[in-house]
């Protein structure tokens, strides 16, 4: 409880504002509904945040306004961009971008974008009047398959929105990258393994083996997060999706060695050797470091390794592209070159 709030975000888990880049906060900002009776209360609590810092707002007709950073000046802001705000300054970081669905009594879940420069700048984008914010189709499983040419079934029954997120990962890649999923199967569990129940997905590799799955639990708690420009939002399952197609994507040169060692009789021992040393560091792997030089990745998430980073980049690629280009404009040139398709090369069947 904050003051007269009742709003709860998640701990941060970055460096505070001592950061030197500017990154994407991909972390999921719970809080209840908030309620316009109390916008007084949230109005101080953000002015004192704010220190007097300006608000740049992008309002629902697409035009920029300047808004004092006190009070009375907030007012001009719904109670869903006051609520984007406040959660986006609650961890004292500067450098971010959050794409924040915010949760208001009568109005449902608001797509609002906050972002801050490291010098503190404030910019808050609603979504466009008369902007799309639907769930998008959700195929069957046949018009689904037939769709992306999967060789494979879906096994299981599939829920609609896990359907749903599968067709809008999907769509977002490019004709060689589907080609690589086509080779994947997709499989379905209740909830993550490791009881992480905000887990929407994972991919595994064994061998030749590689399958992506997707947790149910994960799927349908996609409520205080999106991705992409609030006036037309995916869901934020669609990251952790298209987050794990880059890995099957990183990987596939490890995968590709392990399968022809099914097939090399002497030579097995020797493949599988190099797909071992493939999947530590790989040729896609290879030229994105190259490319990140030294940088952080995109994401605090994307820190925990270098394979987290490049699927973290490569999912920010296609879901939030924009993103992407402001928190690591050359890895943003690099994937729009189609360079990590030239880097994985021709894959066989």
């Amino acid at each position: 409880m904050v003051g007269a709030l009742a709003l709860a975000a998640l701990a941060s888990t970055g460096a505070g504002c001592g950061r030197a880049h500017v990154f994407y906060d991909a972390r999921e900002l719970r809080h209840p509904p908030l309620q316009p009776s109390r916008d007084r209360a949230l109005d101080q609590e953000l002015a004192g945040k704010l220190g007097g810092r300006p608000v740049l707002w992008v309002d629902a007709e697409g035009k920029e306004r300047t808004l004092a950073g006190d009070a009375q000046s907030l007012r001009a802001l719904g109670t869903a961009e006051r609520g984007a705000l406040w959660l986006a300054l609650q961890g004292g970081e500067r450098g971010g971008e959050s794409d924040v669905r915010v949760r208001v009594t009568g109005k449902g879940s608001i797509p609002v974008t906050v972002e801050q420069g490291l010098d503190g700048a404030l910019r808050v984008v609603s979504a466009r009047r008369g902007g799309r914010d639907d769930d998008g189709d959700a195929l069957s499983e046949e018009a689904f398959r037939e769709r992306f040419k999967l060789r494979g079934r879906l096994p299981g029954n599939w829920h609609e929105n896990e359907r749903r997120a599968l067709t809008e990962a999907l769509a977002l890649l490019a004709p060689g990258e589907l080609e690589l999923v086509r080779r994947i199967v997709w499989d379905r569990e209740g909830r993550a393994r490791n009881g992480d129940e905000s887990r929407a997905a994972l991919y595994e590799m064994k061998g030749c083996r590689a399958v992506i799955y997707l947790y149910s639990s994960g799927v349908r708690a996609d409520r205080f997060r999106f991705v992409g420009e609030p006036s037309a939002p995916k869901s934020a399952v669609t990251h952790a999706i298209v987050h794990e197609i880059g890995h099957a994507f990183e990987q596939a040169a490890a995968r590709r060695a392990y399968c022809a060692s099914e097939k090399a009789g002497a030579r097995a021992g020797a493949l599988i050797d190099e797909g071992n040393r493939l999947s530590e560091r790989g040729p896609v792997l290879d030229e994105y470091l190259r490319v990140l030089a030294g940088l952080p990745a995109p994401t605090d998430y994307g820190n925990a390794s270098s394979h987290e980073s490049f699927a973290e980049s490569f999912a920010l690629f296609h879901v939030d592209p924009a993103a992407l280009l402001r928190t690591r404009p050359a890895v943003h040139a690099w994937f729009a070159a189609g360079a990590h398709l030239r880097a994985l090369g021709a894959l066989d069947d």
